[in-house]
């Protein structure tokens, strides 16, 4: 049937609802009193403006992470091996700085990197697989232990954030601004990015 991935495309598309420019705006102009808040907020951030699958949120180490790359206060991610890379070239999406402070993602990945204590580390051993972890650095969004304002260390078996995590930080940024958040998931952010992307809206 030449038809089936275009209508299981169609399908997934009715599943998986967005997780919009304006969604992420809302979200951001909320207090972070929270570790939880403050990781999750920085997942959806993070996996809504560079639209990356789940895979590659959760792939992400610490040093993946470059602030100030080109010089003009921009943040870079080093996204390893995706779906569809066939040369394994990798990708280096960028977020620039916002002009409303509250909108900005760089301070915010930051805050929770600081707040989590990660820090690049010498002697960096990365693997070419999108799972594989930096054993010197450590996954960029971690797992959080039973009180929520500690992470597992690295080299933990619990220690880098699932699919789960992503899921959760979705749904629940969507409960924090009132939005219903059946249909929701963490494909949501990838979803939500490309559309962004093709209206040309910008948070």
């Amino acid at each position: 049937d030449l038809h089936y991935p275009l209508r299981r495309q169609r399908q997934m598309c009715i599943r998986d609802r967005a997780f919009t420019a304006s969604h992420l705006r809302r979200l951001l102009r909320l207090p972070r009193h929270t570790l939880r808040q403050l990781r999750d907020a920085a997942i959806v951030a993070v996996g809504a403006l560079c639209a990356l699958r789940v895979e590659e949120i959760t792939g992400l180490d610490v040093c993946d992470v470059l602030f100030d790359h080109d010089g003009v206060g921009t943040l870079a991610l080093r996204v390893k091996k995706r779906k569809n890379d066939q040369k394994r070239a990798g990708l280096w999406p960028r977020i620039g700085e916002a002009r409303d402070p509250a909108l900005d993602v760089i301070r915010l990945v930051r805050a929770w990197m600081e707040r989590a204590g990660l820090r690049v580390h010498g002697g960096c051993e990365k693997g070419a697989h999108p799972r594989s972890t930096c054993r010197a650095c450590g996954k960029l969004f971690s797992r959080l232990m039973g009180n929520g304002e500690a992470v597992f260390p690295v080299g933990h078996a619990w220690h880098g954030a699932n699919d789960n995590t992503v899921a959760e930080a979705v749904r629940g940024g969507l409960h924090r601004i009132g939005i219903d958040a059946a249909g929701f998931c963490g494909k949501s952010l990838r979803v939500g990015g490309l559309t962004t992307a093709l209206g040309g809206s910008v948070p």
